[in-house]
C-alpha cells in the first residue's frame, strides 16, 4: 500500500457516519426544548430565554455600542471586535478536543518540528486549545508569537527568533520560561468568515530552520480546517428548536414534572448565592444527593467544576441563557461530558435553572464521525488524492477538482470513460482497460499503480482505485480515487540507489515480526521468528528467553537496547549474532519500535530478519568492490556511473581527484550540474545519450570543486535499469588540459619562431647600437613576453647599460656598470661566450641585490655586450625561449660587428664610394642571400625543437647559415652605412632622473680624462614620465660630450632637469669657449664645425648637434642655445610631457 492512499470504503464510511450524526443530534435538540419549557413553567413569568442573543452573547443597543467605541482608543477597536468574535465562539478554556489535537499533530508532522499548536489569543494570553510536543498551556500576550502573527494578518515565518527584534529577549526564546528555548516559529491565522483573526495553527522548534516552499500552503490548509471546526461548533449551538407554546404555570409544572420522571436529564434550581435550592437528578450523574443547600464547588473541585460555576455566575451577571459542554467527574469516578444549559428566572433574585444531559457517548460518536471525515479531507488535501465517479448507464464521468488538477485539465472539461485512457501510455492502456471491463462486467474492484502522462506531457506515476456498486446484479455506479504517487516512486528509486551496486542480485530475505505488550506481558511472534530461532511455533518464547539465543558477546547489547526502548522509548536497529536451537550461528537484524499512549510506552513492536546470506554477500561484494577499485583506481581516466536525475552514484579515485573532491560521498551530495562549467550542457549530453544510447569523446568544459575549469573528453553509454527503476549512464572522462596546453605551447612556439623570422630583417637593418638595443628590447618583450630585458654594451673595461626597462627599475635597485674583469655572472658570460642561466639568481648569488627579480639569464652578444633577461617568477625562463634569445644575441653580434665596420668605412672616403657602387649590385641579391641562410637556420631550429636528439646533426647547418648570413650582413651594411639610418621612437614610462643619470654615466669617463666635474641638478622626488629614454639619453650624451669637449680642464659642467605641468625640460651648461654668433645660424647643419682644416682645434665629425636637433624635432620638442665667445654655452631642451601609461 502506498502511504497516504485512500480506500473507497473510507469515503463511503464518511457518508454513513454523517447519517448517524443527524440521529444523535435529535436528543440534544429535545433536551434544549425541554430546558426552555421547564424554565418558563417554573419561572412563572414572561421572561423568554429564547429571546436572548445566540451563544450567550449579551445583546446591546446601538447607543451602548457607540458609547463603548468612544471609550475605547481607535488602535484597540479592531482588537475589541476580534475579542467579541472570539467570545461568540465560546472556545477559550474549553476541554480538549481531539479534532484540534489532530490538527496540531498534523502541523508538527508536515513541517517536521518538535511542537504543534492550535492557539486562541485573548486579552492577556495566548491560550493553547491543542498542544503537541509541549506542556505549555498558555503564553502571556506580551511574549505571544501568535499575537504577532495575527497583527501580520498572513502566514508568518520567523526562521530564527534570536535575531528577531520583538522576541530576541523573550524568556521563551532565551530559555528562562519553563525550560523552553524556541528558535523557529511558523503560524497561519485562524480567520473566521466575518474576518476576525482568533488564533493560529502554528509550529515551534528549538532549532533555527528555513522551511520548504510548501510550508505556508500546508499551514493555510490546516488553519482552514480549524475554521471549519469552529463553524461546526457554532452551527451545533444554533440548531435549537423553537420554544413550545406557552401554557399556564400550574399545568406546565404538572406536565413537565411527569416528563422529568422519564427524561435522562439532571435539573436543578440554583439560588443567587449559587447554592442548590432543589435538584432532580435520578441517576445522581451531575449533582450528588447531598448537594441541597450547597455550592457545587464546595462538593468537588477541578477545571470542570470551575467552568460550571463560571457558567452559572455568567448567567446571573448578564441575565442571559448560556450553554456549554463541560467535562465532570461523576459518582462512578469516571469523567463524563455534560451539555449544560443555564437559564435565568424571571426575577434575578429567584436565581436560575440548570439543565444537564450526559452526552459522553454522543461526544464519542461525534468525534469518531469527525475523525473519519477529517481523515478523508486531510488525506485528500495533504496526500493530494482525487475522487471520481462513473455512471455506466449515462457514460458520464465526474471528478473532484484535484482530479482535474492531476489531469492538467480545466474544471469545465467533459470526460467519458474512454476519454481518460488517453492519459495513460500505450503499455498501460491495456491494463486499465481490462481492469475497467472486469469492474463493469463482473463488479470486481481494482487497485493499480501505473504510469500516467497528463496534459502537461510530463510522465508521472499514479495509483488508481475503483469500486463497483451493484444493484439487482447490475453495476450501476463505479467510484474511485486517483493519487499522484510520482514522488513516492522517486523515493523508492532513491532508496534502491543507496544500496550497493552489487547487492541487487541477491534475493530479499524473509522478515519476521514480533510484539511485546508491557501491560499484559503478552509476547506475540510470527512463524518466521520461530524459524530463525529453530523452534516450533508452539514454544512460548519470552523476551529474556529470546535474548539467551544471542551470542554471549552480543547479549549485553540487545538487552540494553530493549531496556532503553522500554524505559525511554528509544527505538533500536542492530545486527547481531544469534545461535539457533540447532547450534547454527546466524547473523540477524533485530529492530524494536516503542509504541506509546499518553506519553507512556505500552508495547514494543519489532522485526527479526536473517541477514546471514546478506552478510556473506556483503563480504563477497566488499572483496569484489575492492578488486574493482584496485583496477579502476589505477586507471588515469575518470570512471563513473550516474543517473540523469540524481547524478553520480559511483566514481573511481581518478575521477574524484580530477574534480578536486575528497570522497565519493561528497560528490554524491552535490547537484549533478555542478560538475559542468555550463550547467545546461549536462542536460544536452544526457539527452543525446538517452536518444543514441552512447556518446563518444565529446569535448566538455568541466568545473572542479574550487571553481576552476578544465577541458575533458567524455564518453557515455546508457545502461537500462531495472523495471520501474532509473536508467544508468556509465562513462569515462579524460583530462586533456595538458594535451591542450602542449598544443597551445607548440602554437605559441610557432608564432615566436615566425615573429623572430620577421623581426630578424629589422634587426639586420639597424644603423647603430641604440637601435639594436631598442629592437632587442622590443622583440624579446613583445614576441617572447619578457618585459624585464636589459641591453648592455662593452665600453672599454665596463659593461654599460644601454636600455633598462621600467619593470626592472620597479622591482630591483639601480645596477652600476659591471666590471668586465670581475667575477659577476654578466662578466663571466662575456668572457666565456656562454649563456649564464639562473632559476633564482637571488638564491644562487645572495650577495647580489636583485630586488624582486628571480629568474635571470645573461646572453652574450659576441664580445660587444649582453642581453640580460629577468623575471619575477622562479624558473619562468624556458629553454626554448632561451635558445631563441641566444639566436637573437648571435644576430645582434653580427649587426654590431657590421656597425663597427661601417664606422671604419666612413673614415675612408674612397672605400665608401666603392662600397656605394657595390651596394647596388649586392642589393639585387639581398632577397636570396638573406632568406636562404635564415630559412636554413629556422627550419633546423624547428627540427631540433621537435627532436632535441638531432641537435648534433643540424647544429652544423645552423652555424653554416649564420656564417653565410654574417658574410652577407657585413657586405650589405658596409655599403648601407653611407645611406644613413632609420629611427623608430619607443616611448616608455621612466623617471627623468634615471635617464639623465644614465647619460651622465656614459660620459663620466670622458669627463674624468679631462679632470672635469659633472654637476647634476635634479629634484629630490622622482616623477615618472613617458618618453623614448634611449634617444633622450642620446641627446643628453651629445650635449654633454660637446660641453666636455669645449671646456678647459679642471672646470665643471652642469646638467639639470625638471618636469613641469606642460613639458619635460633639461639643460646642459658649460664654461667653455662659447659659440661665435656667425656660426650659430648653421651650427645644426651636417658636418659643420666652428674650426676645420688646418685651423681645426677640436676633433669631431660635425654631426653631434645635427643628431640632437633631428631627435628633438622628431619628438616634437624645441632646443635653445645661449652662448657667446669666451662666456660658455647654455643649452635648454623642452620635450612635450606624455602621461605615464599613455599609448
Amino acid at each position: 500500500m502506498v502511504q497516504g492512499a485512500v480506500p473507497c470504503e473510507l469515503a463511503w464510511g464518511a457518508l454513513r457516519e454523517g447519517r448517524k450524526k443527524k440521529r444523535r443530534d435529535v436528543c440534544l435538540r429535545e433536551m434544549e426544548h425541554i430546558t426552555k419549557s421547564i424554565t418558563t413553567a417554573m419561572a412563572g413569568s414572561g421572561h423568554r430565554p429564547g429571546d436572548e442573543p445566540e451563544c450567550g452573547a449579551q445583546r446591546r443597543s446601538a447607543g451602548e455600542i457607540g458609547t463603548a467605541a468612544e471609550r475605547v482608543p481607535a488602535a484597540n477597536r479592531s482588537d475589541e471586535a476580534r475579542l467579541r468574535g472570539l467570545r461568540r465562539y465560546e472556545i477559550v478554556d474549553t476541554p480538549p478536543d481531539e479534532r484540534f489535537d489532530r490538527l496540531a499533530d498534523l502541523a508538527r508532522t508536515l513541517v517536521e518540528t518538535s511542537v504543534g499548536l492550535v492557539t486562541f489569543v485573548t486579552e492577556d494570553r495566548q491560550w493553547h486549545k491543542a498542544a503537541v510536543g509541549t506542556d505549555l498551556t498558555a503564553i502571556p500576550r506580551e511574549h505571544s508569537f501568535c499575537a504577532y502573527a495575527l497583527e501580520a494578518g498572513t502566514v508568518t515565518v520567523i526562521e530564527d527568533l534570536t535575531g528577531h527584534e520583538r522576541f530576541s529577549d523573550s524568556p521563551y526564546v532565551k530559555g528562562g520560561a519553563e525550560g523552553t528555548a524556541f528558535r523557529f516559529y511558523a503560524g497561519a491565522p485562524i480567520t473566521t468568515p466575518d474576518g476576525h483573526r482568533l488564533g493560529t495553527v502554528c509550529v515551534l522548534d528549538e532549532t533555527p530552520r528555513t522551511p520548504s516552499s510548501g510550508t505556508k500552503r500546508q499551514l493555510e490548509r490546516l488553519s482552514g480546517l480549524a475554521v471549519e471546526i469552529l463553524q461546526e461548533r457554532l452551527s451545533a449551538d444554533r440548531e435549537r428548536p423553537a420554544a413550545p407554546p406557552q401554557m399556564d404555570v400550574p399545568e406546565a409544572s404538572h406536565q413537565y414534572q411527569q416528563a422529568l420522571e422519564h427524561a435522562p436529564l439532571a435539573v436543578a434550581r440554583v439560588r443567587p448565592d449559587l447554592r442548590y435550592e432543589w435538584v432532580h437528578d435520578p441517576r445522581a450523574a451531575l449533582v450528588p444527593p447531598e448537594a441541597l443547600g450547597q455550592r457545587h464547588d464546595a462538593l468537588a473541585s477541578g477545571a470542570g467544576v470551575d467552568r460550571l460555576m463560571a457558567l452559572m455566575r455568567g448567567t446571573l451577571d448578564d441575565g442571559t441563557q448560556k450553554r456549554r459542554e463541560i467535562a465532570l467527574e461523576t459518582n462512578d469516578e469516571a469523567t463524563h461530558v455534560f451539555d449544560v444549559i443555564t437559564t435565568p428566572l424571571a426575577d434575578e433574585e429567584t436565581g436560575l435553572m440548570v439543565v444537564a444531559l450526559d452526552v459522553t457517548e454522543q461526544q464519542r460518536q461525534k468525534q469518531e464521525h469527525r475523525r473519519v471525515r477529517d481523515q478523508l479531507r486531510r488525506t485528500q488535501e495533504v496526500a493530494e488524492v482525487a475522487g471520481w465517479e462513473y455512471d455506466p448507464q449515462t457514460d458520464t464521468f465526474e471528478g473532484t477538482d484535484q482530479l482535474y488538477e492531476i489531469l492538467g485539465l480545466p474544471l469545465d472539461t467533459e470526460l467519458g470513460r474512454r476519454d481518460s485512457l488517453q492519459f495513460y501510455p500505450p503499455e498501460a492502456q491495456d491494463t486499465i482497460e481490462r481492469a475497467s471491463r472486469r469492474c463493469l462486467g463482473e463488479g470486481e474492484s481494482f487497485d493499480l499503480e501505473i504510469p500516467f502522462r497528463p496534459e502537461t506531457g510530463e510522465r508521472r506515476w499514479v495509483r488508481t482505485q475503483g469500486e463497483a456498486h451493484v444493484e439487482n446484479g447490475e453495476v450501476v455506479l463505479v467510484t474511485g480515487t486517483l493519487q499522484d504517487i510520482t514522488e513516492q516512486k522517486r523515493q523508492e528509486h532513491a532508496l534502491e540507489r543507496q544500496n550497493d551496486l552489487f547487492a541487487k542480485a541477491q534475493e530479499i530475505a524473509q522478515v519476521g515480526a514480533w510484539e511485546h505488550d508491557l501491560q499484559t506481558e503478552a509476547h506475540t511472534l510470527t512463524d518466521q521468528v520461530y524459524r530463525i530461532h529453530g523452534l516450533s511455533p508452539e514454544v512460548n518464547l519470552a523476551p529474556e528467553e529470546s535474548i539467551e539465543f544471542y551470542h554471549p558477546a552480543d547479549q549485553a547489547a540487545i538487552r540494553e537496547a530493549f531496556s532503553r526502548a522500554v524505559r525511554e522509548g528509544v527505538p533500536y536497529d542492530l545486527e547481531l549474532r544469534l545461535i539457533d536451537a540447532n547450534g547454527r550461528q546466524r547473523w540477524v537484524r533485530t529492530r524494536g519500535e516503542p509504541q506509546t499512549e499518553d506519553g507512556t510506552v505500552v508495547r514494543i513492536r519489532g522485526t527479526l530478519q536473517d541477514v546471514t546470506d546478506r552478510r556473506e554477500m556483503r563480504e563477497t561484494l566488499r572483496k569484489q568492490k575492492g578488486l574493482l577499485s584496485s583496477i579502476t583506481d589505477h586507471i588515469s581516466e575518470g570512471i563513473f556511473r550516474s543517473t540523469q536525475e540524481d547524478g553520480i552514484v559511483y566514481a573511481n579515485q581518478a575521477f574524484i581527484e580530477m574534480f578536486g573532491y575528497d570522497s565519493l560521498e561528497t560528490m554524491m551530495d552535490i547537484p549533478p550540474a555542478a560538475l559542468y562549467a555550463n550547467p545546461d550542457q549536462r542536460e544536452e549530453l544526457y539527452s543525446h545519450t538517452a536518444e543514441q544510447d552512447d556518446l563518444d569523446r565529446a569535448e566538455v568544459q568541466f568545473q572542479r570543486k574550487d571553481g576552476t575549469t578544465f577541458a575533458g573528453l567524455v564518453s557515455i553509454r546508457k545502461v537500462e535499469g531495472q523495471v520501474g527503476g532509473p536508467d544508468y549512464y556509465d562513462g569515462a572522462v579524460t583530462d586533456i588540459t595538458d594535451r591542450r596546453r602542449q598544443k597551445e605551447q607548440l602554437r605559441k612556439r610557432q608564432q615566436k619562431v615566425e615573429a623572430l623570422y620577421e623581426a630578424t630583417s629589422r634587426l639586420l637593418r639597424a644603423d647603430n647600437e641604440d637601435e639594436v638595443a631598442d629592437l632587442l628590447v622590443t622583440l624579446i618583450g613583445e614576441t617572447l613576453g619578457y618585459s624585464g630585458t636589459t641591453i648592455r654594451f662593452v665600453e672599454g673595461d665596463k659593461i654599460e647599460a644601454s636600455r633598462v626597462p621600467d619593470m626592472v627599475r620597479r622591482y630591483m635597485p639601480e645596477r652600476p656598470d659591471y666590471d668586465l674583469h670581475s667575477d659577476t655572472p654578466a662578466a663571466k658570460a662575456l668572457k666565456t661566450g656562454e649563456t649564464q642561466m639562473f632559476e633564482d639568481l637571488s638564491a644562487a648569488k645572495p650577495e647580489l641585490d636583485r630586488g624582486d627579480i628571480r629568474a635571470t639569464a645573461y646572453v652574450p652578444m659576441g664580445e660587444r655586450g649582453l642581453i640580460s633577461v629577468g623575471s619575477r617568477e622562479v624558473g619562468s625562463i624556458g629553454p626554448f625561449d632561451l635558445r631563441l634569445i641566444e639566436i637573437l644575441g648571435g644576430y645582434a653580434a653580427l649587426v654590431l660587428g657590421r656597425l663597427d665596420r661601417v664606422e671604419t668605412l666612413r673614415q675612408a672616403k674612397e672605400e665608401a664610394e666603392e662600397a656605394n657602387r657595390l651596394k647596388s649590385v649586392l642589393l639585387a641579391n639581398i632577397n636570396h642571400e638573406f632568406r636562404t641562410p635564415l630559412t636554413t637556420i629556422i627550419s633546423s631550429s624547428r627540427l631540433i625543437e621537435d627532436d632535441p636528439d638531432r641537435a648534433d646533426r643540424f647544429a652544423g647547418r645552423i652555424l653554416a647559415g649564420g656564417e653565410r648570413l654574417l658574410h652577407t650582413l657585413n657586405t650589405v651594411m658596409d655599403f648601407a652605412e653611407l645611406e644613413g639610418g632609420q629611427m623608430s621612437l619607443t616611448p616608455r614610462t621612466c623617471k627623468l632622473q634615471s635617464v639623465l643619470s644614465a647619460a651622465v654615466d656614459d660620459v663620466r669617463d670622458m669627463a674624468e680624462r679631462k679632470r672635469l666635474t659633472v654637476r647634476v641638478d635634479l629634484p629630490e622626488t622622482p616623477e615618472p614620465v613617458r618618453l623614448d629614454q634611449h634617444y633622450v639619453q642620446r641627446i643628453v650624451i651629445h650635449l654633454l660630450s660637446n660641453a666636455i669637449k669645449f671646456t678647459e680642464e679642471e672646470e665643471s659642467v652642469t646638467i639639470g632637469g625638471r618636469v613641469t605641468d606642460d613639458d619635460v625640460m633639461f639643460w646642459v651648461e658649460d664654461p667653455g669657449i662659447g659659440i661665435h654668433p656667425a656660426f650659430q645660424a648653421r651650427m645644426f647643419d651636417e658636418f659643420v664645425q666652428a674650426s676645420s682644416g688646418n685651423d681645426r682645434t677640436h676633433e669631431g665629425n660635425g654631426l653631434g648637434l645635427t643628431i640632437v636637433k633631428r631627435l628633438v624635432d622628431r619628438m616634437d620638442g624645441t632646443i635653445d642655445i645661449d652662448s657667446a665667445p669666451g662666456e660658455g654655452t647654455y643649452v635648454t631642451v623642452h620635450l612635450p610631457k606624455a602621461r605615464p601609461g599613455a599609448q
